[in-house]
C-alpha cells in the first residue's frame, strides 16, 4: 500500500502543479497577450492550437491529477476500513476531490470543446489570409466560451488546492 501511496502522491502533486500552473498562466499572460496583439495573436494562437500539442495537455494532466487524487482515496479508505471518509481530513480530501472533478468535467465540456472547434478552424483554414466575418464571429464565441470555462474552473482549482494543501491538519 505504502508503494502505491507514493505512486499516486507523486502524480498527483506533479500532475497538479503542471494542471493549475498550466492554467494560470493561460488566464492571466497567454490569452490576455494573444488578445492584445490582434491579428498577429491570431496567428500565435493557431500556431499553439496546430504545432503545438496544447489540446491534449490540459485534459491529460486534468485526467492523470483526478486519477491519481482516486487512487488515494481509494488507498485512504481501504487502511481506514471504510471510516475515513467520515474524518476531518477525509471531509476535507472529498471537498477538494469533488471541486477537482468538476473542474475536469466543465474544463472538457465548456474549454475542451471550444478549443477543440478553434483547432478544426484553424487547421482547415489558410493561415496567411485572414478569417471571413462568419469565421471571426464564430471564432470570437469560442473564445469567449473558453473565458468563460476558465473563471468557472479557476476557482474551482483554488478550492481544490486549498483543500490538498490543509486536509492532513484538519
Amino acid at each position: 500500500m505504502l508503494a502505491a501511496m507514493l505512486i499516486f502522491r507523486l502524480l498527483h502533486v506533479i500532475s497538479g502543479v503542471l494542471w493549475v500552473g498550466g492554467v494560470v498562466l493561460l488566464a492571466y499572460f497567454i490569452m490576455p497577450a494573444v488578445r492584445a496583439a490582434g491579428p498577429s495573436g491570431g496567428q500565435v494562437m493557431r500556431h499553439l492550437l496546430v504545432r503545438t500539442p496544447l489540446a491534449a495537455y490540459f485534459p491529460s494532466v486534468g485526467g492523470l491529477t483526478v486519477l491519481s487524487g482516486l487512487g488515494m482515496f481509494w488507498v485512504n479508505s481501504r487502511i481506514a476500513v471504510g471510516n475515513w471518509g467520515a474524518t476531518g481530513p477525509g471531509i476535507t480530501y472529498s471537498i477538494g476531490g469533488l471541486a477537482g472533478l468538476l473542474a475536469l468535467v466543465i474544463g472538457g465540456v465548456m474549454i475542451g470543446r471550444a478549443i477543440g472547434e478553434l483547432k478544426r478552424i484553424a487547421m482547415a483554414s489558410d493561415p496567411t489570409a485572414p478569417p471571413s466575418a462568419e469565421q471571426a464571429a464564430h471564432i470570437l464565441q469560442l473564445q469567449q466560451r473558453a473565458d468563460k470555462g476558465t473563471r468557472i474552473i479557476l476557482p474551482l482549482l483554488g478550492i481544490a488546492v486549498v483543500a490538498m494543501a490543509v486536509a492532513r491538519y484538519v
